[in-house]
């Protein structure tokens, strides 16, 4: 009897802490938005569709922040890439509810044009320019306007943005413009479908590389990815597991970029051929950054950016508590 007891006790103290570490094994909904901003989720994806992903995923792709949005505070999606501004103000209109875990795209955008007119954002003086109605209030359009300003320009004074919506069909409103001439602002990737498509057309501008050349302390970033607060609290393991691994997706994008384009139009992440996306995925610009790195980095891009457009961000800077740092 005695020995039965004591082998009872064994078991019991053997099994609660295997038990404790049992591995949390919920289903991600993982949302993604039609655009850059998800092409490092491709690798990701194409493993949870092989079996061979960390974690289980159910993926969500949607065509507009306003989409995701909703999905994100009905909690139809637990993590979603998006717009930087777009997570701050689901931060602030929440009171917390939505976590920043991740950057994943710095500057997508580029002016473009036929000539040889524009070298210099001061060259912008006294121009129109013409850009995707898609990217007015957006992150385009704060960044422009930020960089005008570093050149003592003034966006709809010293240089005029007229915002075009997409053509029927779906055609792309920029390319007549850019064929007669005009100086264009596109993002990623039509920025390089353009170059493809327009003879004669060549980067005048990349903003990314504008940016960089101020030096002023933090990077130009388009998307990050957020999570659900009530998800990361409840399920750490899954999230940690999640940020490995789509770290590794994001690094095999950048090394791999014919497969990652395959699996982009696989997955439908952006619409078109596979070729133009390999040729577009070095300026897409797609990172990776987490934790304190992440966290140092985006309070000095949104102190800076609020200060041009504080209403794109919610009102103001997202306090600490929007950085998920583990």
């Amino acid at each position: 009897m005695k020995k039965l007891l004591a082998l009872t006790l064994v078991l019991i103290f053997v099994l609660i802490p295997l038990a404790g570490c049992a591995k949390d094994t919920t289903a991600v909904r993982l949302g993604g938005m039609t655009g850059p901003t998800s092409i490092g989720m491709a690798k990701l994806l194409a493993d949870d569709k092989a079996g061979t992903a960390k974690n289980d995923y159910e993926f969500t792709l949607v065509g507009s922040g306003a989409d995701m949005k909703a999905k994100l505070l009905s909690g139809d999606v637990d993590i979603a890439a998006i717009p930087a501004n777009l997570a701050a103000t689901l931060y602030n209109a929440t009171k917390g509810e939505i976590q920043v875990i991740a950057v994943n795209t710095l500057g997508v955008v580029s002016l473009l044009e036929t000539g040889n007119t524009v070298n210099s954002l001061a060259d912008l003086k006294g121009k129109t320019v013409y850009a995707p109605a898609s990217a007015k209030g957006a992150i385009p359009e704060i960044v422009f306007s930020y960089l005008l300003s570093t050149a003592n320009l003034t966006l709809g004074e010293d240089v005029t943005v007229e915002w075009l919506p997409t053509a029927a069909g779906g055609a792309n409103p920029l390319a007549p413009k850019l064929k007669t001439g005009e100086i264009v602002l596109s993002p990623e990737p039509a920025a390089s479908a353009l170059l493809s498509n327009v003879e004669g057309a060549r980067r005048a501008i990349v903003l990314d590389d504008a940016w960089d050349a101020l030096d002023n302390g933090c990077e130009y970033v388009t998307g990050v990815t957020v999570v659900r607060r009530a998800f990361a609290e409840e399920h750490p393991q899954v999230v940690k597991r999640f940020l490995d691994e789509y770290e590794d997706s994001i690094e095999y994008a950048n090394e791999n970029a014919a497969d990652t384009a395959a699996k982009v139009v696989e997955f439908g992440i952006l619409d078109l051929k596979a070729a133009l996306i390999e040729k577009a995925i070095p300026s897409c610009h797609i990172d990776f950054e987490d934790g304190n790195d992440m966290k140092a980095e985006l309070k000095a891009y949104y102190e800076l950016l609020v200060s041009v457009n504080a209403a794109a961000f919610g009102g103001k800077a997202p306090d600490d508590g929007f950085y998920y740092v583990k």
